[in-house]
């Protein structure tokens, strides 16, 4: 599969708020999805940015939030070495805490991963164990991110804020968290993102007092689904994720 990446553009406009730009030929729909994420998110006491209408830019479709000012989570990290394992179990924290909303009215994201599963370009031995390992993971009707990483939180003078719900939908808290943690093994690999990731996947499992396996789990599966997205810099940091869950 080829290589690609979402190139999203975030514009400043009047009024203190920015347009997210989409790449041409982004659907609508998946616009208008994220637009009602967002607010149901807003409406359940979740902190998110403010969503407005949706516009189109130079053939782009767009949607206008409330800016927000504030470092990234990252950019917050950085700022406190010394503080890093504390920021990490703080990001924990941050995370249990939106899964304490539920949300049946979301899509499954059970669903999406076994749709993207099989309509991936994956190697069949891998496609196979991780469309049988799914069928045996649990449902649920938890509040999922699927993109909760330090980029996607903005830590605004009112406190940690989440962007991003292009990918949110309803399951199991551990997928999520098993998300989380793939997504955080296949980025930026230094000191500060390894001691978030650590301290993140431990104090989580603390809290939530289930069974590493299950976590290991979901990861295969995510692994397997992220595989199928065709990135070649995340290849092998992914395969090294599912051979181990096997």
């Amino acid at each position: 599969m080829i290589e690609q990446r979402l190139t999203i553009e975030m514009v400043v406009i009047e009024n203190n708020q920015v347009i997210k730009l989409f790449p041409k030929g982004y659907p609508r729909q998946k616009v208008e999805e994220e637009q009602r994420i967002t607010k149901l998110a807003k409406d359940m006491g979740v902190e998110a940015a403010f969503v407005h209408d949706i516009v189109q830019r130079d053939g782009r479709w767009g949607l206008v939030f409330d800016k927000l000012i504030g470092p990234n989570y990252r950019e917050w990290m950085k700022r406190s070495p010394a503080a890093w394992p504390k920021m990490g179990r703080f990001f924990a924290y941050e995370h249990h805490e939106l899964h304490m909303h539920m949300a049946p009215e979301l899509p499954s994201v059970k669903l999406a991963l076994r749709s993207h599963l099989e309509t991936g370009e994956l190697p069949q031995d891998i496609k196979k164990d991780a469309l049988e390992l799914l069928k045996r993971l649990p449902e649920g009707d938890y509040f999922c991110h699927m993109n909760y990483v330090p980029e996607n939180i903005i830590v605004a003078l009112d406190g940690p804020t989440l962007t991003d719900f292009s990918e949110a939908g309803r399951g199991s808290f551990m997928t999520d968290v098993a998300r989380t943690c793939v997504l955080l093994s296949v980025s930026e690999d230094d000191l500060l993102t390894r001691i978030l990731l650590g301290t993140y996947q431990t104090e989580y499992m603390k809290i939530c007092n289930r069974p590493d396996d299950e976590l290991q789990d979901w990861m295969m599966v995510i692994a397997a689904a992220k595989l199928a997205d065709g990135i070649a810099s995340e290849r092998s940091k992914l395969l090294e994720i599912v051979e181990e869950s096997r």
